[in-house]
């Protein structure tokens, strides 16, 4: 994971799941500190190159059905 990124990207289908969302509940001020992922950078087109599965997140997941094979 590379932090010094963060997406606000909301209209992504990834966004929920991705280590590099940015932004909580109605708080979405930038982070000055970090770079801004664009929409150019990181799309389905490209193969998400920059999207980061949100461990926890694979966790609730895994808790719907824990006998999943994935």
């Amino acid at each position: 994971m590379n932090p010094d990124y963060v997406c606000y990207q909301y209209q992504c289908p990834r966004h929920p799941r991705c280590e590099l969302a940015g932004g909580t509940c109605c708080a979405i001020e930038p982070d000055h500190r970090k770079t801004p992922v664009a929409e150019e950078q990181c799309s389905e087109a490209l193969g998400w190159p920059l999207f980061r599965p949100n461990a926890r997140e694979a966790v609730k997941q895994w808790m719907k059905n824990p006998y999943s094979q994935g």
